[in-house]
């Protein structure tokens, strides 16, 4: 999807999910979305309490699903990556969309807060892209 946010997400009656928006759709890994997500529409004193839980479940789900070879340590890893690829994908909409909505600024400002917090609470630095992972 590569923009997952609440937003883009529709619910029916029964709480089933719809994704809409797909003009962003790419390949890459499943991370990207997760994380997209978890920065974009959760609390950060909520995903800090629950992140680890939520990408290990996201981990097992995936090898009940008959992936093989992808350590937890690499699918953390991976989630810490993609977010550091959300950053440029922030300032880039930040700046070249359409923005002029009370909406769409308080969801920019709510998204840069949260996203300069997750980065603060890894640590996380463009050194980040070169590290190699078992």
């Amino acid at each position: 999807h590569r923009d997952l946010q609440m937003d883009n997400i529709l619910f029916d009656a029964d709480g089933r999910a719809l994704f809409i928006d797909w003009q962003f759709l790419g390949k890459g890994r499943g991370t990207w979305d997760v994380s997209y997500f978890l920065v974009s529409s959760v609390e950060p004193k909520l995903r800090r309490a629950q992140e680890r839980r939520w990408i290990s479940a996201y981990h097992n789900m995936l090898l009940q699903q008959g992936v093989t070879g992808y350590a937890a340590g690499t699918c953390w890893e991976d989630y810490l990556k993609s977010v550091i690829a959300k950053l440029f994908v922030t300032v880039i909409a930040t700046v070249e969309l359409d923005n002029s909505t009370d909406h769409k600024r308080a969801y920019r400002r709510a998204d840069l807060t949260r996203l300069l917090a997750f980065i603060e609470d890894h640590n996380l630095t463009p050194a980040m892209w070169e590290r190699t992972y078992d």
